[in-house]
């Protein structure tokens, strides 16, 4: 699938979760802006209904802007 962005791309690093980051960082986002996440996401770790509940209103305000979310998974294996 290819979407095209026309807007801006803002890059954070580690949120570990924190809503009130999440929240001041996507309040600066404008029509058509991507933010990517280029560390620890941090949500959906508990798995719990005030997560989704809180990622499904990031979700609404992002389709009404036309904003992205992008992160990628990265898995650290340490071999002793």
């Amino acid at each position: 699938m290819e979407t095209e962005i026309s807007g801006r791309l803002l890059i954070t690093g580690d949120l570990h979760g924190d809503t009130a980051a999440l929240t001041m960082i996507t309040r600066q986002l404008r029509e058509g802006d991507a933010l990517f996440v280029a560390g620890d996401f941090g949500f959906v770790f508990w798995d719990n209904r005030d997560e989704h509940v809180f990622l499904d209103d990031v979700d609404r305000f992002l389709q009404k802007i036309n904003g992205y979310i992008l992160r990628m998974e990265i898995m650290k294996i340490t071999v002793h």
